[in-house]
């Protein structure tokens, strides 16, 4: 796991759109080519090169920090499971030097 991995998933809860009362509007029914949720737009977006957000989604969904959905064309990240690293295991993961 890298860093860069926190920052894409990140990215994609962001894009899931979440109102002031907490409803979950959830990704867009069918992403297209050039939907924000596509490597392309990741890689413009955060201005990481597309092989590296490639892999990043790789690594995610291999360590159940994202799954794929919509016959596997959408990678949403399991955001129960993000908050959980995120607040017991990313001080183990990238310790402050």
């Amino acid at each position: 796991m890298k860093s860069q991995d926190i920052v894409i998933l990140l990215k994609l809860v962001s894009l899931n759109g979440v109102d002031k009362v907490g409803m979950d509007h959830g990704p867009p029914k069918e992403p297209s080519m050039h939907s924000a949720y596509s490597v392309r737009s990741l890689s413009s977006s955060l201005k990481i090169s597309k092989t590296e957000v490639a892999s990043s989604l790789n690594r995610s969904i291999e360590s159940g920090l994202a799954f794929r959905k919509n016959n596997n064309c959408l990678i949403v990240p399991n955001k129960r499971d993000l908050l959980n690293f995120l607040v017991y295991g990313i001080k183990f993961v990238f310790p402050a030097k």
